[in-house]
């Protein structure tokens, strides 16, 4: 009855523990969202520079997106698409050879960026042979070449100071959006093949934000970059760099831990179970001291200790009667005569198979005996018994 009621409880508790670790989980989320929601081109923002709209838009497309959101970043090989925008941490170099790799295996790389990111994606815009010139004056609008849609509204707005420049000319590369100064067409919006891969540049990272989704022309050109791809495809949005996101020194296994829906599961069920060891395991009890070493006993103290004993406890006759059957046991042994035996059955018989010849010894045998069996037997008597059972040997 008590284990039933026991395990009851158990499980009332982990519900219980489980509905109170979902609702944290969910309320450290909204409130990272709302952190990030001031944040420039997050996709968890609603504000004008951020991204959410491309993010929302992106699933009503039937893509499936995932949120990149611990460092260092590590790119699931079922993404088809990275979308990498303005952050505040550098990209490292070992997350850049990563993004190549990745990009070489034949997946696409959608890179928004201007001269107040280049620091963060140095490494980034070297490997790919791009660079970020911001010679131009104001770009307010760009004109499209490609793709062309029969929504789209020339020309669209890009908000920006910068424009490309590209470093490798074997390299093809397929100018989308250009703007014109002083007579020379620049781009601001280009793509190229990389081994098997895709990259997607643009130095006008506004174009990907929600006040830019709002507009016709920029929602179109938008959608027409992403109109390639598959139904059902993986699209990642970084967001492991963003401030607010995380903290550069939060990136341990305590932040994958309490930040990560696999995370807070793992924990979740190592809480339970301590819980579960906690109920159901076995009690240590009391802390035991260590046993100190001493120096052992002689054997002569184990001996008259039990002698102690049985004095103190009058057992005299028991002691007689050991002492008799040890002599008999003795006297015995060579000619197979049982201790068993009565005293006169064993006196005769040991007679006749020794072939005792001397009467003295036969009388003083008996008497021993006797003497041992003797119903009250003082300390005195039984010791003189005693040590004439040790003393008597057969005369020959």
């Amino acid at each position: 009855m008590k284990s039933s009621l026991r395990d009851t409880l158990l499980i009332v508790a982990l519900f219980a523990a489980l509905i109170g670790f979902t609702a944290y989980s969910a309320t450290l989320q909204l409130r990272e969202q709302e952190e990030q929601r001031g944040v420039p081109y997050s996709s968890n923002s609603a504000n004008v520079n951020g991204t959410l709209l491309l993010h929302d838009w992106l699933v009503a497309m039937g893509n499936r997106t995932e949120r990149l959101e611990v460092m260092p970043l590590a790119i699931p090989d079922r993404a088809d698409v990275l979308i990498v925008l303005p952050s505040q941490f550098k990209l490292t170099q070992n997350e850049v050879t990563r993004i190549e790799r990745w990009v070489n295996n034949g997946h696409t790389l959608v890179l928004g960026t201007d001269r107040a990111a280049e620091e963060e994606h140095a490494t980034l815009l070297t490997t790919f042979d791009i660079e970020i010139d911001g010679s131009a004056t104001y770009i307010r609008k760009a004109t499209v070449l490609q793709p062309v849609f029969s929504d789209l509204a020339n020309p669209v707005r890009t908000n920006t100071l910068d424009f490309l420049r590209f470093n490798d000319t074997r390299v093809a590369i397929h100018v989308q959006a250009t703007f014109t100064q002083d007579d020379e067409t620049l781009p601001v919006l280009a793509s190229f093949t990389h081994g098997k891969g895709r990259v997607i540049v643009t130095s006008a990272p506004f174009l990907f934000t929600n006040m830019s989704l709002r507009e016709d022309g920029n929602a179109a050109l938008v959608r027409g970059l992403f109109r390639h791809l598959p139904p059902t495809s993986v699209i990642a949005f970084e967001e492991a760099h963003r401030a607010d996101a995380y903290d550069e020194r939060d990136t341990g296994m305590m932040a994958v831990l309490t930040r990560t829906d696999w995370g807070r599961a793992v924990l979740f069920v190592v809480i339970a179970g301590f819980v579960y060891l906690a109920v159901n395991g076995r009690r240590f009890g009391r802390v035991l001291p260590l046993r100190q070493e001493v120096q052992r006993r002689r054997g002569a103290e184990y001996a008259i200790s039990m002698a102690n004993l049985l004095r103190r406890a009058g057992q005299r006759p028991n002691m007689a009667h050991h002492y008799a059957r040890q002599l008999k046991l003795r006297l015995g042994r060579p000619y197979a005569l049982g201790a068993d035996l009565s005293d006169d059955e064993f006196v005769e018989q040991l007679r006749q198979v020794s072939d005792m010849p001397n009467n003295e010894d036969l009388r003083t045998l008996r008497a021993i005996l006797v003497g041992l069996h003797a119903p009250k037997l003082d300390e005195a008597d039984l010791l003189r018994w005693v040590q004439a059972a040790d003393e008597f040997r057969i005369s020959r």
